[in-house]
């Protein structure tokens, strides 16, 4: 794939994503209107988003990128670690 296709289906897909996001935005806010727990209305999403990975990727590497985020979720860093992280560098050793 050329450099310049390649960088047009990015944008395609970025604005792609962006009506998604606000789509599912939109829809999220109407059933916490009607009364849904937020928490709910997540984990539905969630699970609907697992089967799709599942049908596009295959269940195989669906469930590896699934253990890759768990095992981030699972040792998240500390808040020290981040701001830590996020200081520049300064001196030398």
């Amino acid at each position: 794939m050329k450099q310049e296709d390649r960088a047009e289906l990015l944008r395609r897909l970025d604005a792609e994503a962006k009506v998604a996001g606000d789509a599912v935005a939109e829809v999220i806010g109407q059933l916490t209107v009607q009364g849904l727990d937020p928490f709910a209305i997540l984990a539905g999403a969630h699970a609907q988003i697992v089967v799709g990975m599942a049908m596009v990727w295959g269940d195989e590497l669906a469930a590896q990128r699934l253990e890759s985020a768990a095992g981030r979720l699972r040792n998240p860093p500390t808040v020290e670690d981040v701001a830590l992280a996020m200081v520049a560098p300064a001196g030398t050793a």
